[in-house]
């Protein structure tokens, strides 16, 4: 996991907010959530830098949030409740 970008409320049951908290290079960011196993289970392409993404329909346990900016990628952990 990384500083580069922030996502709250973690633990959470309706939403995550994302946010980058540094300039990202270019303007294409698409994210990924997998779960625990990998599989996908929400793809987002060309994504703003900050957003609120409704996770109420994701069983609950703990996923992986990616997001990725052409070279850069980011990583972070949450749960759903």
């Amino acid at each position: 996991e990384n500083d580069l970008f922030t996502i709250y409320p973690n633990p959470t049951q309706e939403y995550v907010a994302y946010r980058f908290t540094q300039t990202v290079p270019g303007d294409l960011i698409n994210l990924i959530v997998m779960d625990t196993k990998g599989r996908v289970a929400y793809r987002g392409e060309q994504v703003q830098p900050s957003g609120k993404m409704n996770v109420s329909h994701l069983s609950p346990g703990f996923y992986i949030i990616r997001m990725t900016a052409e070279d850069l990628v980011c990583t972070k952990r949450f749960q759903v409740k």
